[in-house]
């Protein structure tokens, strides 16, 4: 009831269904893959790499708070690593491509 209120008062009322169904109809490249390798791959390094580190380095840390740390700088080290392996595979990736189009 309210968004009818809201459209009726609004100036493109009749314009922005044509601008969803546009949107709707885009065939552009899929953002999934980089949806993925932004977020959930450093995620799932970093998860991966504190349990194997926790398997083998925990049991030689025996102070709590040192073992955190420890993990979690490794875990970290790891995944800007991993980070910047990615991004510079997909640099490569891209100017290959760019010079396969030209």
């Amino acid at each position: 009831m309210l968004e009818k209120n809201i459209c009726n008062n609004c100036a493109q009322k009749d314009s922005c269904g044509q601008v969803y169904s546009r949107m709707a109809e885009y065939k552009g490249p899929s953002v999934l893959s980089k949806i993925i390798s932004a977020f959930v791959l450093p995620l799932l390094v970093f998860i991966s790499s504190l349990l194997i580190f926790e398997q083998f380095i925990g049991k030689n840390a025996e102070k709590m708070g040192l073992r955190t740390l420890l993990h979690f700088g490794i875990a970290a080290g790891i995944t800007f690593g991993f980070i910047i392996l990615l991004r510079a595979f997909r640099k490569h990736r891209e100017n290959r491509q760019t010079q396969i189009c030209q």
